[in-house]
């Protein structure tokens, strides 16, 4: 069987969102390596600033990608955009997946920002 672009296309955005939601739980659950090996190596305050800095810039990434993947699943819904190829799916269809990750994923950033921001503890 040869898979064609779109193909490759679809399994390519399946394995992304699945990555995407585990990497979601990873994150909530603060054990992504490299946030660890960094942050582990500081103390009190700072680590709280750092922790926020952190949080802020990823909120600001990822809400400017969930913004254009949901602007780009609304154009592409719009125009009725199709693959080229034999079977001719619509294109929105396989965007909603990666819209739909990068929002939660936005979100879930936001969510632990807030939560940094109003939390007691220091450590």
């Amino acid at each position: 069987m040869i898979f064609t672009l779109e193909d490759w296309q679809n399994i390519l955005v399946t394995v992304w969102l699945q990555l995407h939601f585990c990497f979601i739980l990873y994150f909530v659950e603060g054990e992504h390596i490299r946030i660890t090996l960094f942050l582990e190596k500081i103390t009190g305050s700072k680590k709280k600033f750092l922790e926020i800095w952190c949080l802020s810039i990823a909120g600001i990434f990822s809400g400017y990608l969930a913004y254009y993947f949901l602007k780009m699943l609304i154009i592409s819904y719009k125009f009725q955009e199709r693959s080229e190829g034999a079977d001719e799916i619509l294109i929105w269809i396989p965007q909603i997946s990666v819209s739909l990750g990068s929002a939660i994923f936005f979100t879930c950033v936001v969510h632990q920002l807030i939560l940094k921001i109003f939390s007691k503890k220091n450590a």
